[in-house]
């Protein structure tokens, strides 16, 4: 199964497990909190979209495409959750004709 937002404004949806995907495309200013497992979140062409991860879901994949103001909120203490921003901008560096570096926020990535 699957759950899918298109052309959503303003939405919270709140699910307990999915088996493929949850996937929001063209959509603005979506919360969504996983309560179990999904194993992929897929967020294309939205602006403002807050994902609220549960303990049993902090190993959700997530795939972004022309979005903006993404987070992903990991429970931290008694009901508080941590902020981590999806990056929007990343600088792409070659380097030795081998790998590709990927920049975001002074982190290194290598491919």
């Amino acid at each position: 199964n699957s759950i899918t937002l298109d052309q959503c404004t303003n939405v919270g949806i709140q699910f307990t497990t999915v088996v493929s995907l949850v996937e929001f495309v063209n959509c603005c200013q979506i919360k969504a909190q996983v309560m179990e497992n999904v194993p992929t979140i897929q967020i294309e062409k939205t602006d403002g979209c807050h994902i609220y991860l549960s303990n049993l879901s902090l190993n959700t994949k997530f795939i972004t495409s022309k979005s903006s103001e993404m987070t992903i909120n990991i429970p931290f203490g008694d009901g508080e959750y941590k902020e981590y921003p999806i990056p929007e901008q990343l600088k792409i560096c070659l380097q030795d004709r081998n790998n590709l570096l990927l920049y975001q926020m002074n982190h290194r990535v290598v491919f």
